[in-house]
């Protein structure tokens, strides 16, 4: 079973008690109206809501976690390609996203394909809140 978790950027611009910290938080998800708050071993911080990612249970080549709103790039038939965002498909009640153009997952993936994916090295290089140039 893999662990809920998410993450969310927690910025001065929403915290004027702690102006110096601009960082990632990591925990459980609140939200009280229009805020968005990330709880952990009884603290809780306000964080960006447009910043806020769930935890897939997945890990990149480096361990890495991979959460919601991710990029990554992987390699199939030895070139490097990058992905859109790793993101929430309801359609189909998964993480998803398109496999640098070949198909998209809320499609069936072509049997061709599943060896060359199974086989690539996903790595995470950045995400959707700090990059998105990447898009």
């Amino acid at each position: 079973m893999r662990d809920i978790e998410f993450r969310g950027f927690y910025s001065f611009e929403e915290n004027a008690l702690y102006p110096e910290c601009r960082e990632w938080k990591y925990g459980n998800l609140i939200i009280n109206g229009d805020e968005y708050w990330i709880q952990k071993d009884g603290h809780s911080f306000r964080v960006i809501p447009e910043s806020v990612g769930q935890l897939t249970g997945l890990k990149d080549k480096n361990g890495v976690e991979i959460y919601e709103g991710d990029f990554l790039q992987f390699a199939v038939d030895g070139k490097r390609h990058n992905t859109t965002h790793v993101r929430w498909e309801q359609s189909i009640c998964c993480f998803g996203g398109d496999l640098a153009g070949f198909v998209g997952l809320t499609q069936p993936i072509p049997e061709d394909l599943y060896e060359d994916i199974a086989n690539s090295a996903y790595e995470v290089i950045g995400n959707l809140y700090e990059n998105p140039e990447l898009c």
